[in-house]
């Protein structure tokens, strides 16, 4: 436990003051802590750019759903559920007809994980149904 005694020029406005820093969360960590652990140290092709860098290009359905994404730099790739993309461990979580969806947890310093969710959709007018 912590005692803090304040004094002031006026000794009946002085009061001691408790501070007891249990079940409380440290004021000075950062809001969302320090996620440069959670970062990929040799990144694949799709790790090394944000997923909303990425612009899906199809989707191909059969035994199991495919998507086709480009990144920055002109290479296509394709990529199935459980596909890692982004430099924080990004997964992509769902294919379908629209688009693809990427999954991140990162680290929260309060509450432990928070669940980002990035949506690829394809461009408007481009989707072809092939007799699926």
């Amino acid at each position: 436990m912590i005692w803090l005694a304040l004094t002031l020029s006026n000794p009946l406005v002085a009061q001691e003051q408790r501070y007891d820093p249990i079940g409380r969360r440290d004021p000075f960590e950062q809001l969302f802590g320090d996620q440069s652990h959670d970062v990929v140290d040799n990144p694949t092709r799709l790790q090394r750019h944000e997923p909303s860098e990425l612009r899906l290009l199809g989707v191909v359905w059969g035994d199991e759903p495919r998507a086709l994404v480009e990144d920055p730099g002109g290479h296509v790739h394709v990529v199935t559920v459980g596909t890692y993309v982004g430099p924080r461990w990004g997964l992509v979580t769902g294919i379908d007809e629209d688009g693809l969806v990427v999954t991140e947890e990162l680290m929260n310093g309060e509450s432990g994980i928070v669940t980002q969710r990035h949506r690829l959709l394809l461009p408007v007018g481009e989707a072809y149904d092939l007799g699926r």
